[in-house]
């Protein structure tokens, strides 16, 4: 174990990045910022409401659900004025608060002056997710599969250490079932149906939602897994830094601003591993060094969010990441000279609006990958490139105060150039009507229907139907959902060579599922999930010979149930978090898999998180267990992961003079120092440790 020493050559690089941010005036989020969230009387969030800061003159427009992120622009006492077609002006005090506080708009067009608002804090997951995590500096810097991985049902695929691709998969579904969407741009692949979440570091997510159904106020970024939604840092002006175990460095700075109508927000970084760590070869009981497993990134992401007039406004992202990875291999089959260089780029652009139907938005994205990897042992040299261009329109409205209604219509172009696939593009269209009726006070009726369509390769129309009841003053839910979902192959299924199987038929998954919510009562909150999903046709990859070729099975069921708690003390700053999720899969199909689950897909995932936030101090100590799973189809029994238990602690401390505040964190993964596979033959990397440190000007 070894830690990089500041004099290191990787170091000088990494702070020409920053010099520009260290000339101007520091400033990052120690503790969650303040957000305001818009909800109408019955407690659903409001899109696209603007509000005006009469105190420093400046504008800012909530996300589709209904969130506002304040900024050092907006202060404690600042009268705020909140407008929205549709719904009463209202003018309110900021309070003096973090966390999230509501604002609640009214259908009556009744005048109001300015109003106190207390600042109730709400929970970390309002607005219908089942799970939202927020990443803030307290944390340091830490790996985007730990963040991921406190989601309920989730399982990271990791190929071992940070040089390794990381994908993840939900409720033993195959990873190309997971949709993830940064900043509402969907970031899945055409090529292989997968997002590499290793090239998405932590610096670039400021909070992770996720949803087990479709959500009311977005159900066209969902499937039969549910959505996940990335959303970039809302910190301000500042910059982190961090060294550690097997030569980890990396260095991130951040620049945002607000003007009188406009918010922009800037993050650029470098990271560096050298990420040769100790393991044991299974095979032959031996402990080796995993080398060739240097890790180098690259990184960057842009906003700009402004306010056109009360009614209109247009918002720009920009991301980007770059990697250069040396690709160790299997423990017991290294590969010291494979070398892997991908980058992913997008930027996409969104004018939205509110009229007298309700609201909508206009938004484009294009996106490129690229991918280069290169094995002399094995005689290897292939190369990727994927462009794909996405752009979409979506409108809703209400009929009166019982009818909510969403239209949707996209066109989406993918074109892949690759060594191992040739040249192949596709374009596909999906159209989505959705409506929620209120027939009573406290219950909805939401229906969904769904028109995929690709020239010549399919045509299909699915549909999603959710049922909710609210009750005890809204802090209790009671729904149940059902759906039909529809997935086509990717390009790798179809021509990857070799292995593609152009004779692949579509899947379709039909979903039951069901749950009970209970927020806010005695400092718990409770959310739990049972669902039964039946896929047909599903899509896996198999062994054949020497290669593997993906293989329709018949039938394949998925049944289990997820839990989430939260408790938060009145008394003391004390927090504690419990996620778990209990799933049974099963292969229906006759042959010699039958009856048997599916291939990673463990039974049983949980986790723990608690927070405690003594004064200046914050302490963090993470949980998470994943059980036994497949991992590879054998006989005279197959091969197996062992389960295992990994803990990782987080200690920060914040020092406040005359000169910022200095928030220094320091973190130990895998505390127990647990030796551990997620996927076989790739060991992850024994106990390491990390050093942050933040700064911000006061």
């Amino acid at each position: 174990m070894t830690f990089l020493p500041l004099h290191s050559p990787h170091f000088p690089n990494i702070k020409i990045i920053i010099i520009g941010f260290i000339l101007s005036a520091f400033r990052l989020t120690a503790s969650p910022p303040t957000v305001g969230q818009v909800i109408a009387p019955d407690d659903t969030p409001i899109p696209y409401v603007t509000m005006y800061n009469k105190s420093s003159d400046t504008w800012l427009v909530s996300d589709e659900n209904g969130k506002i992120f304040f900024t050092n622009r907006h202060a404690a006492g600042d009268t705020l004025e909140f407008r929205r077609i549709g719904f009463q002006n209202i003018t309110v005090i900021m309070p003096d608060s973090v966390g999230i506080f509501q604002i609640k708009l009214s259908y009556s067009p009744v005048a109001i002056g300015a109003v106190e608002i207390a600042g109730r804090v709400q929970p970390q997951n309002p607005g219908g997710s089942f799970t939202r995590i927020a990443v803030t500096g307290e944390l340091g810097i830490i790996e985007s599969g730990q963040v991921l991985s406190s989601i309920p049902g989730t399982y990271i695929r990791s190929y071992g250490g940070p040089a390794g691709i990381t994908t993840l998969s939900l409720d033993g579904a195959p990873s190309s079932h997971t949709n993830i969407f940064f900043s509402g741009f969907d970031l899945t692949s055409a090529q292989n149906g997968q997002v590499d979440i290793s090239q998405f570091p932590s610096s670039l997510i400021g909070a992770i939602e996720y949803s087990p159904n479709l959500t009311e106020s977005s159900p066209e970024i969902g499937n039969a897994e549910g959505s996940i939604q990335i959303q970039p840092p809302e910190s301000e002006t500042g910059f982190s830094t961090s060294i550690g175990s097997f030569g980890h460095c990396s260095l991130t700075g951040r620049i945002a601003r607000q003007t009188k109508r406009s918010r922009i927000y800037f993050s650029l970084g470098k990271r560096h591993d050298d990420a040769d760590y100790r393991a044991i070869n299974p095979i032959s009981g031996t402990s080796l060094t995993r080398d060739n497993n240097t890790f180098e990134q690259k990184y960057l992401t842009a906003t700009l969010t402004t306010v056109m007039s009360t009614n209109l406004f247009w918002k720009t992202m920009l991301m980007s990441s770059h990697q250069q990875r040396g690709v160790a291999g299997l423990i017991w089959s290294p590969t010291p000279n494979a070398t892997r260089s991908d980058k992913t780029s997008m930027i996409g652009s969104k004018l939205g609006w509110v009229n007298r139907f309700g609201h909508g938005y206009f938004q484009l994205l294009m996106k490129q990958s690229t991918e280069r990897y290169v094995n002399p042992q094995n005689n290897i040299n292939a190369n990727h490139a994927l462009s794909t261009y996405h752009l979409l329109i979506k409108q809703t409205g209400t009929m009166g105060q019982l009818i909510r209604w969403y239209l949707y219509s996209d066109v989406k172009y993918d074109y892949l150039r690759s060594t191992n696939t040739d040249i192949h593009d596709r374009l596909s269209k999906k159209t989505m009507a959705a409506v929620t009726c209120l027939p009573f006070a406290k219950i909805s009726f939401s229906p969904t229907i769904m028109h995929n369509f690709s020239p010549n390769l399919f045509s299909t129309i699915d549909h999603d139907l959710q049922i909710r009841w609210r009750f005890a003053d809204n802090k209790g839910l009671l729904y149940a959902n059902t759906g039909k979902f529809y997935r086509y192959p990717t390009f790798n299924d179809l021509y990857w060579k070799p292995g593609g199987n152009p004779d692949l038929q579509p899947e379709h998954t039909a979903k039951i599922a069901g749950g009970f919510e209970l927020n806010e009562f005695a400092g718990f909150s409770l959310k739990t999930n049972i669902y039964y999903k039946e896929s047909k046709n599903l899509i896996l990859w198999t062994p054949i010979q020497s290669y593997w070729q993906p293989k329709n099975i018949e039938k394949a069921v998925r049944k289990g149930y997820k839990i989430g708690l939260q408790w938060q003390s009145r008394g003391i700053p004390v927090s504690i978090n419990a996620l778990y999720n209990h799933v049974v899969s099963r292969n229906l199909t006759p042959g010699d898999y039958y009856q048997k689950p599916l291939r990673y897909a463990p039974r049983e995932t949980s986790s723990l998180t608690f927070d405690w936030r003594p004064d200046k101090f914050y302490i963090a100590l993470q949980m998470q267990h994943v059980s036994r799973r497949i991992a590879m189809f054998s006989w005279p029994e197959d091969q197996t992961l062992k389960p295992y238990t990994v803990y990782s602690l987080n200690l920060s401390y914040s020092l406040e003079n005359r000169l910022g505040t200095f928030i220094i964190v320091g973190a130990i993964n895998n505390l127990g120092d647990s030796a551990y596979e997620t996927l076989l033959g790739y060991p992850e990397p024994p106990r390491s440790f990390r050093l942050t440190l933040n700064y911000k000007i006061n």
